[in-house]
């Protein structure tokens, strides 16, 4: 699947944004840049689309998504 955005979060989690995926969360090793762990959130897990267009990061740290559906905040439950 093409990537179309990515973004890293104070936890150093990179956030990529894909073109019928979804959206995959990395969790980084910052002395090797290695991937350590790894998440898959699509529409099974309560995306509303797996074709996510651009991520953003606003000043209270929440992420918000636009997708074929629409711009939303990321949920916690998501996450959980």
């Amino acid at each position: 699947k093409f990537i179309r955005d990515m973004q890293i979060d104070d936890s150093n989690r990179v956030w990529v944004a894909t073109a019928g995926a979804g959206i995959y969360i990395l969790k980084m090793d910052s002395t090797f840049f290695q991937v350590e762990d790894f998440s898959n959130l699509t529409t099974k897990k309560g995306l509303p689309s797996n074709r996510i267009l651009s991520l953003l990061f606003d000043s209270k740290k929440r992420m918000w998504f636009a997708s074929e559906a629409g711009v939303r905040d990321m949920c916690c439950r998501i996450l959980r």
